[in-house]
């Protein structure tokens, strides 16, 4: 048998592709409609994977790609850290004071207004 008439055969273009797609669609596709269908939804969760995993990577979509991460190995504060702590302190005390003052102050009006109400109460009755 010649070897050159028989690769010939195979060297056709899109043989194979002919091959594959017929053998698909008159035996794998009728046999196994159900795996189909599953097999479409995992090609298209792979193809989801890799396009989440390329943009994640795409530097111009997120520039914090290229920065190298810096992390404490330590359970201490650095002092950025110290200095935020000490100026919230200092603005929650404020915020928390003025609340508190404009709560007693309300309160104060409330009660005199309500002891002057008592005193005029007593002093209309007979």
């Amino acid at each position: 048998m010649d070897k050159t008439s028989s690769s010939s055969i195979f060297e056709k273009k899109g043989y194979a592709k002919t091959k594959i797609s017929t053998f698909y669609h008159k035996v794998v596709k009728p046999a196994f409609p159900e795996a189909i269908t599953d097999i479409k939804i995992l090609h298209g969760m792979t193809a989801l994977e890799r396009r989440v995993k390329h943009e994640i990577n795409d530097a111009s979509l997120y520039p914090e790609v290229v920065k190298v991460a810096q992390v404490r190995r330590s359970p201490e504060l650095c002092p950025e850290e110290h200095a935020f702590l000490v100026k919230r302190k200092q603005h929650v005390g404020n915020i928390s004071r003025n609340i508190l003052d404009s709560i007693r102050k309300t309160y104060i009006q409330t009660m005199y207004q309500q002891s002057r109400l008592v005193a005029v109460v007593e002093a209309s009755e007979p």
